[in-house]
């Protein structure tokens, strides 16, 4: 195998079922071990003005782009073939909740940044590591939203079923293949692998 291909075995094969094994493992092990250490060390005490619309925005926004990664990469296409709804309909759909989930998201996490960092007090509770998960969650929006203008809005739609849905539906079905990731733009891998 060349280095290409063990990288490639690395980053697709064996790094999602690392990612899922921490996701569900070390809530678990923390529960098991010291059930009082789960904290979210929140602010909202500490400063309101901010909070209420920007916090709606990020928490509904980001949720709404979560489900519909779900349906639009986990859904096999014959479903929707199923209910008569056509790819550009799906597309069509997937761009105009996508897209306004995502946007929304963006805003949300704008307004509670700019909170964490001009709030004396906000501040002052701020951990380290919520630099790096702010600039984390930031690059996966923007990717996110840069994939969706580029590929999906000045290219033509393009079908990242076929390359992302692909690669994610064999791994949660436990054959997973990196060919098919490979095969979407870096853009799209940069994403994928940011989100994980």
């Amino acid at each position: 195998m060349s280095r290409m291909s063990f990288l490639s075995i690395d980053l697709w094969v064996v790094l999602p079922y690392i990612v899922i094994l921490l996701f569900f493992g070390v809530p678990i092990y923390r529960y098991l071990t010291n059930k009082y250490s789960f904290t979210s060390y929140s602010a909202e005490l500490l400063e309101k003005r901010f909070q209420g619309v920007f916090s709606y925005l990020w928490h509904y926004g980001t949720i709404l782009v979560i489900l519909g990664h779900i349906v639009g990469l986990l859904v096999p296409e014959s479903l929707y073939e199923a209910f008569n709804i056509s790819f550009e309909m799906h597309y069509i759909m997937a761009m105009a909740v996508g897209g306004a989930s995502g946007v929304a998201a963006l805003i949300g996490l704008i307004g509670l940044t700019y909170r964490r960092f001009f709030s004396k007090r906000v501040r002052a509770a701020t951990r380290r590591e919520y630099y790096v998960v702010y600039v984390l969650f930031y690059a996966v929006i923007l990717l996110g939203l840069y994939n969706t203008l580029y590929y999906q809005i000045f290219l033509g739609p393009y079908n990242y079923v076929k390359t992302v849905g692909a690669w994610l539906q064999g791994v949660l079905a436990l054959r997973p293949d990196p060919a098919p990731i490979i095969q979407a733009p870096i853009t799209y891998q940069i994403h994928v692998l940011l989100a994980m």
